[in-house]
């Protein structure tokens, strides 16, 4: 939210009015989407906003968990023990308490353990920080219309179902 505010207050100060046109990529489509309910609050016009390759990792609700995520978690976790259980058992355990340490971000009203440093100190946490920093967004419903461009994962995950839990508009997924 505070990057929000501080990114609608910088795209302001050059065009002090909309309509605006938005995209973001990867944690930046977060961000766009946040700058446009700050620009929308502000009583601007969003004309389009997109996001690319945004991975859905915001706490979630409950339905949208059990709607979008509940079956993937599922899905994970059978795929983490079978991996596991291929490793030493020294090697298991780590591997497991790893995945296992995430889950919380991924549960609707469980606490989050992973802490967010004031900047990232090292450029292997800087994805660390970054997730985290994500995880700990509450999105409320945005009042327009949003494009979402998906990569790969696309046949896994049902993006046109988990971004109209976050949109009131029209969602369309390429």
């Amino acid at each position: 939210e505070q990057m929000a505010q501080h990114y609608a207050h910088e795209i302001r100060s050059l065009q002090p009015h909309g309509p605006y046109y938005l995209l973001g990529y990867s944690l930046g489509g977060w961000i766009a989407y946040a700058v446009a309910q700050e620009l929308t609050s502000q009583g601007e016009n969003v004309a389009f906003l997109a996001s690319l390759d945004t991975q859905a990792n915001v706490r979630l609700n409950w339905i949208v968990y059990l709607r979008t995520w509940a079956w993937i978690t599922l899905a994970r976790a059978k795929h983490h023990i079978r991996c596991a259980v291929h490793l030493p058992w020294k090697d298991r355990l780590r591997y497991l308490w790893e995945r296992l340490r995430h889950l919380p971000l991924r549960v609707p009203g469980a606490p989050s353990k992973l802490p967010i440093p004031q900047t990232p100190t090292h450029k292997s946490r800087e994805a660390e920080y970054y997730y985290a920093t994500v995880c700990r967004f509450r999105p409320t419903k945005y009042s327009g219309d949003m494009v979402i461009f998906t990569g790969e994962d696309s046949k896994y995950f049902p993006h046109k179902l988990f971004w109209e839990c976050y949109a009131r508009g029209r969602v369309q997924v390429h």
